[in-house]
């Protein structure tokens, strides 16, 4: 017996860093510099690095703060 399918989309949990890069209008060496500094967080999934909603807004937020 098949389940029903789930209309409703869900968002997503993280962006590869090329996603998160067309968000913030930046290239790939600012977002590793970010990482590498400190500034950004991210996880890394097998070989693959992302960065959740969650470290998104904590950037934007400081980002924010610090009046960039």
């Amino acid at each position: 017996m098949k389940s029903p399918k789930n209309s409703q989309k869900f968002e997503r949990a993280a962006f590869t860093i090329d996603e998160w890069c067309e968000m913030w209008d930046c290239g790939r060496n600012t977002a590793y510099n970010e990482i590498a500094s400190g500034a950004l967080e991210s996880i890394k999934i097998g070989r693959c690095r992302r960065i959740t909603r969650e470290q998104n807004e904590r950037y934007r937020k400081r980002k924010e703060s610090q009046g960039a």
